[in-house]
């Protein structure tokens, strides 16, 4: 089963230039709490220029920031139970904005009406990643990847931590731009495509699933922390039916 409005909040196309020529990685400007344009009326404002002209508008660091309220919610009440399932739930969507053609206009290729070029999302997320799973569980821990700062303030906020995934986000097309994914692809229709792929984006693959994991985890300590999770004591074991039964 899936909603029909789902699809929006995993991804958002970061480098696509509005009337302006302004992607939204131009436009999310400044640190921390400080950083601009991260609203929902400057997104859909964005969105719905001329230019980018993007019906889907993905809103990938706005569900992050929605269940950070939630995992703040829930511990503030007690609920270790709601918040561990929310945090799961947060690990989705954290992991696809360290995707690199999750959050590019290029998801599916320079031509999306192309069915063979515009396999490429699936061939090197899905194909590619379940290909070599067993060597990524090796890669991950060991990519070398700068450290992730921790959400500023004693109680961060759900802006915080969208902020966090718009940094995460910047790091990926900086470390793996999508165009060398699609423009590799392209080269290699056919077989031997995935092996290509993997031999070519491999390891900066790994750096990006670990930075997507140390993000991750300073977003949960971050929910943790202004929930006031430190003063709820010992939390004792959760079973798989707590969770079904929330």
């Amino acid at each position: 089963y899936q909603r029909s409005l789902e699809n929006p909040n995993h991804f958002a196309d970061m480098d696509k230039p509005n009337s302006d020529n302004k992607t939204l990685l131009d436009l999310c400007t400044g640190k921390g709490d400080k950083m601009k344009y991260l609203s929902p009326e400057e997104w859909l404002d964005y969105y719905t220029d001329k230019a980018v002209k993007d019906g889907s508008k993905g809103i990938l660091p706005f569900r992050v920031w929605q269940i950070f309220i939630k995992m703040v919610e829930y511990l503030s009440q007690g609920n270790t139970t709601a918040y561990l399932a929310a945090a799961g739930i947060l690990a989705h969507y954290v992991g696809d904005a360290c995707q690199p053609l999750h959050v590019s206009q290029y998801h599916h290729g320079r031509d999306p009406a192309d069915a063979v070029h515009a396999a490429v999302h699936s061939v090197y997320e899905t194909t590619m990643v379940a290909a070599h799973g067993p060597d990524l569980i090796e890669m991950i821990p060991k990519a070398v990847v700068p450290a992730v700062a921790a959400l500023p303030g004693q109680a961060p906020n759900g802006h915080a931590a969208a902020v966090a995934v718009v940094d995460l986000m910047r790091r990926t097309f900086k470390r793996l731009p999508p165009l060398e994914i699609v423009d590799l692809f392209d080269a290699h229709i056919g077989r031997g495509q995935t092996a290509a792929l993997w031999s070519a984006f491999g390891e900066r693959t790994a750096a990006c699933m670990q930075d997507g994991a140390r993000t991750l985890a300073r977003i949960w300590e971050g929910a943790w922390r202004a929930g006031g999770g430190e003063g709820l004591g010992t939390h004792g074991v959760f079973k798989q039916n707590n969770l079904a039964d929330l």
